[in-house]
Formats: structure tokens, C-alpha cells, sequence
């Protein structure tokens, strides 16, 4: 009787263990999972703004009739705005008809893009970088799981050139 309990609680101790370590490859691989596709969102922030630069696409401005160009030579343009007064952020999948929002840094949460693929939000910074012909896009994705909020940054700086 004696070794059956014993083998019953060494069997329980073994099926925990395998159960606990089973839940917790699982929870790491949705980490993994969620951290590959903020990454490819933060890419694909980056791309697009490179794609708007390359294309010469206006950027509207929310709350005013401006729009930002990316010719070197327009007063009007990215370069030509310092964006260290204010943070601001860009949208790229707009839901209205203006992509730039000078905010504050706290509100960013707030002006993110609507949520990708159920469950990540995209914020793009944009920011001075010690010139007016250099800008900094800084992309931050962010999301939530049961482990708390995580996040994934990447940043290119842009240089105004002109297309000879």
C-alpha cells in the first residue's frame, strides 16, 4: 500500500511539472508570437513613411488646412518644421481625413492608430535631430497580455534630399 502511494504522488509531482512547463512554453511562445508581429507593424510603419518621403505624399496636418510636403524647398515641409515645440505623432491608416496631431507625450496612448490585427496599437514620433534637414521617426508598437503591456520600437532618421 505504501509504494502505491508513493508512485501515485511521484506520478502527481510529474504530471505538474509537465502541465506547469507546458503552460509556460505556451505563454512564451505567444510572447514570441506577438513580439515578431509588433516588429513586422514597426517595419511596416517605417516603410510607409520611407514610401511617403520617396513618393513626395502630403502629410495633412489635424486641426488646420496645412499639409506637409517633403520638398526641400518648401517652407511648408517636414524639413522645414521644428518638431521639438510639441511632440507629434503620425498617423498612417488614418480614420480621419488628417495624418499629424501635435499632442502631449502623455496623451500618445490615446492618438494611436485604432488597433492592428485585434490587439496591437502604432504610434510614429516624429521629432527634430539636431537639424532641419534631419528627422527622426521613432515607430512604437504596444500591446497587452496577460504578463502586462509590452513593446517594440524601431527608429530611422530621414534626410532631406532632392531627386536629381
Amino acid at each position: 500500500m505504501l509504494e502505491v502511494a508513493v508512485t501515485v504522488g511521484i506520478t502527481a509531482l510529474v504530471i505538474s511539472a509537465v502541465a506547469i512547463t507546458t503552460i509556460i512554453g505556451l505563454k512564451n511562445t505567444e510572447f514570441s508570437q506577438n513580439q515578431i508581429r509588433s516588429t513586422k507593424l514597426a517595419q511596416e510603419g517605417l516603410e510607409t513613411i520611407r514610401s511617403m518621403r520617396v513618393s513626395n505624399n502630403n502629410i495633412p496636418i489635424c486641426e488646420t488646412s496645412v499639409d506637409y510636403g517633403w520638398s526641400n524647398s518648401d517652407l511648408s515641409s517636414v524639413w522645414g518644421h521644428q518638431f521639438s515645440n510639441n511632440d507629434f505623432y503620425l498617423w498612417l491608416n488614418p480614420q480621419t481625413q488628417c495624418n499629424l496631431k501635435a499632442t502631449q507625450l502623455s496623451d500618445s496612448p490615446n492618438n494611436a492608430e485604432k488597433i492592428l490585427q485585434g490587439k496591437f496599437k502604432r504610434t510614429v514620433k516624429i521629432s527634430d535631430n539636431g537639424s532641419s534637414q534631419i528627422k527622426q521617426f521613432a515607430v512604437t508598437v504596444t500591446w497587452d497580455d496577460s504578463s502586462g503591456t509590452h513593446k517594440s520600437v524601431l527608429t530611422t532618421i530621414l534626410t532631406a534630399y532632392q531627386n536629381q
